[in-house]
């Protein structure tokens, strides 16, 4: 009885949550303000300096100044950027809960209840050594690849020290899907010929996209079917998006190699690196990678976008209510009810906060007269950047610096949103988070739908 009171009576998680990033997004932003985060004779100002905080800690990769990462940060900079996308990528709670186990110090009930809502848990079941295993495969992972990154720069003839800090910083923004390259103003583009590259990075954005908790039920039991529902679901709707992607790439432009299209499918999930000149992709390939953007990643994983089982969840309630089935089953499993009513709601307010915004920036770009309002594909372009943010993709059409100061704003309100997801901002209205006090039941009445 003790344990329950302390719980009715602990803060929201959602509020705690929402304050230490934008906290954490701060601290970045006067940290890369420093006289000696920018390189000699270059300056950010302070919007700017918001704006890449805020898409680190977000996991994004947009970024709103007209120069490149690569002429504009410092070596201090970029260590600054890197540290905001670790922190952002893994989640502050996990690294201080991970902090804290090594410490030994005790983790009471509050921090529970924060673990459980950062690593989007459904019980508060091993979360301290959960949080330890992730932060160690973590770390291990994006070694593994700086090693095969190092070795594919030093055959692209870079400098071996060089090489060493790039491949760095290239493994770290991979794994965690944030998408920003120092590289310079063309991304991958020169390098997309390089295999050994392109498959290392590829293969950190989808282990970084696929989530933890799928991996270590993979290690851990080895065969597919003795798999728990979510990883199967998580599994089978990340191979269909990425080969099914590819195809359809491949279709609506006959122009791009199969391997490209494979690459800007990777890449369009959550990570905003990209192979090709954007710009010059047919309209239907832009839709198509504004819907693979949208559906994003997986949960519990650093990535963004609605997640794949709210997608695979949507999906077959459709197809169950077609054939008249009340109950949702997947692989011998029923999916609770829960579970599809959160799916839509995730979607919905997903949907309409990406078009309140667009309708937002384009109401402000209009009536200032901006050179970006001038653009011919204006309202492609924008709806594009719109959906990438809320995404935490970062992929872009390159429109990010003719914003103006209140849209730059908006797109920051987009990534900090998508970043921590709809469902914890709607949750500010739970009150009473901890109980569940339901104890009045009303009459239920059918209403006509459709």
């Amino acid at each position: 009885m003790d344990k329950i009171k302390k719980i009715k009576k602990t803060k929201s998680p959602f509020v705690i949550l929402l304050s230490g990033f934008a906290i954490l997004i701060l601290i970045g932003t006067l940290l890369l303000l420093l006289p000696f985060a920018t390189k000699q004779n270059q300056n950010i100002s302070f919007i700017d300096a918001f704006f890449l905080s805020t898409s680190a800690v977000c996991v994004t990769g947009l970024v709103s100044t007209p120069l490149p990462l690569s002429d504009l940060l410092s070596p201090f900079g970029v260590g600054v950027l890197w540290l905001l996308i670790e922190v952002g990528g893994l989640g502050f709670i996990t690294l201080v809960t991970f902090a804290f186990s090594f410490a030994k110090k005790k983790v009471n009930v509050s921090t529970n209840l924060l673990l459980k809502e950062a690593m989007n848990q459904n019980s508060f079941q091993e979360l301290i050594p959960l949080a330890k295993k992730i932060v160690i495969a973590s770390f291990s992972i994006q070694f593994v690849g700086f090693v095969f990154i190092y070795i594919s720069l030093l055959m692209e003839g870079f400098n071996p020290l060089k090489a060493l800090g790039y491949s760095f910083f290239h493994a770290a923004s991979s794994f965690n899907n944030a998408g920003f390259d120092i590289f310079g103003s063309d991304s991958l583009v020169i390098y997309k010929n390089n295999i050994l590259l392109m498959i290392t990075t590829s293969l950190l954005i989808i282990l970084g996209g696929i989530g933890f908790v799928v991996m270590f039920d993979v290690m851990k039991k080895r065969k597919f079917v003795r798999l728990n529902l979510h990883s199967k679901i998580v599994i089978n709707t990340t191979i269909l998006i990425l080969i099914g992607g590819t195809l359809i790439v491949k279709l609506s432009d006959w122009n791009i190699s199969l391997f490209d299209a494979f690459l800007q499918v990777v890449f369009a999930r959550t990570a905003g690196f990209y192979s090709l000149n954007l710009a010059t992709l047919r309209n239907s390939t832009i839709v198509i990678l504004m819907i693979i953007m949208f559906v994003g990643g997986s949960p519990a994983s650093i990535a963004g976008g609605v997640k794949t089982t709210t997608f695979y969840t949507i999906m077959r309630s459709i197809f169950c209510f077609g054939k008249g089935k009340k109950n949702i089953i997947s692989h011998n499993r029923e999916i609770k009810q829960e579970s599809v009513l959160k799916s839509y709601v995730l979607v919905t307010l997903a949907f309409t906060f990406i078009m309140l915004m667009s309708l937002l920036i384009f109401f402000i770009e209009d009536n200032l007269q901006t050179d970006l309002s001038k653009h011919p594909y204006f309202f492609k372009e924008v709806l594009f950047e719109a959906v990438s943010a809320f995404a935490t993709c970062g992929t872009s059409l390159g429109i990010t610096n003719l914003f103006s100061i209140p849209s730059k704003i908006i797109i920051i309100v987009l990534m900090y949103f998508g970043r921590l997801g709809p469902i914890t901002f709607i949750s500010l209205l739970n009150k009473g988070y901890g109980s569940n006090d339901e104890r009045i039941q009303y009459v239920k009445s059918d209403i006509i739908i459709g």
